[in-house]
């Protein structure tokens, strides 16, 4: 360990903190977890997007594509996804897309989910399910989290169900 590191365990020590490290903990096998994704920490799916971010950090994006990469455990099973969100009512046929891509590395992807979200104006959320759960791979295939958000609608954050290995 770097002199800079024990510094750093020690102080935390000090202040009665514990790295990070010590704190997480796998769940155990079997256990339903979630892996919540704040609307903040999407990425432009291009450079001419433009997030607008919002209380609660919530983002818009004027129905540009937006994403988020996820990490799950290998051997997981993914469940599907609750999305968090805000209707101003402008439209009330519009929706957020919410989508799940999974991808090989040489040009393949292969959608996994697929939704419009229908939130009655205000705050809301609605659940988005995968059945059958698809066994997370890490070795083959990288995971990636989609949306549009049109005008009038807000993505507050996207919670990740999965069943751990």
């Amino acid at each position: 360990m770097s002199r800079r590191s024990a510094i750093g365990l020690a102080a935390c020590a000090g202040l009665g903190l514990l790295p990070l490290a010590a704190t997480t903990a796998a769940a155990p096998a079997g256990t339903s977890s979630y892996m919540n994704i704040a609307g903040v920490a999407f990425r432009a799916g291009s450079h001419a997007t433009v997030l607008v971010s919002h209380p609660g950090n919530c983002i818009a994006t004027g129905n540009a594509p937006i994403h988020a990469d996820f990490f799950l455990p290998q051997g997981a099973v993914l469940q599907g996804v609750r999305a968090y969100g805000h209707n101003d009512g402008i439209d009330p046929g519009a929706g957020v897309q919410i989508a799940i891509n999974a991808y090989d590395g040489a040009g393949q992807s292969l959608m996994l989910l697929d939704g419009v979200t229908r939130w009655p104006q205000g705050y809301a959320s609605e659940p988005f399910p995968i059945t059958p759960g698809v066994v997370i791979d890490n070795q083959t295939h990288a995971y990636s989290l989609l949306a549009r958000v049109p005008d009038g609608q807000q993505l507050c954050s996207v919670r990740i169900l999965y069943v751990a290995p």
